[in-house]
C-alpha cells in the first residue's frame, strides 16, 4: 500500500474535481469543434461580393482601378474632410 503525501497545491481540492475539470475541458472541445464544423460548412469566405451583397450591406461604393471601394461620409457639414485608407498587408 502507497502512503500519501501532504501536497499544499492540491489539499484544497476536492476529490472529484480533477473528473469535473476533464468533463468542462471536454464539454468546451466539442462545442468549439462543432463551431468549427459550422463556420466551415456556411462558407463565408466563398460569398461573392457582387452589386446585390453590397446592396444589403449598405453604403456607397465607388468603382476603382484595383476594384470598388465602400465609402463614407461622416460629421458635421462645412467640417474638415478627412481621408482614411486601409492598406492590405501581408504578413
Amino acid at each position: 500500500m502507497t502512503e500519501r503525501t501532504h501536497n499544499p497545491l492540491t489539499a484544497s481540492v476536492k476529490p472529484g474535481a480533477g473528473r469535473w475539470l476533464r468533463w468542462t475541458g471536454f464539454v468546451l472541445v466539442l462545442i468549439l469543434a462543432a463551431c468549427l464544423v459550422v463556420y466551415r460548412a456556411a462558407g463565408r469566405e466563398d460569398l461573392v461580393l457582387d452589386d446585390e451583397t453590397r446592396g444589403r450591406a449598405g453604403g456607397a461604393y465607388v468603382p476603382l482601378s484595383e476594384g470598388v471601394t465602400r465609402y463614407q461620409w461622416d460629421g458635421p457639414a462645412g467640417g474638415p474632410t478627412v481621408l482614411m485608407v486601409e492598406i492590405p498587408c501581408a504578413s
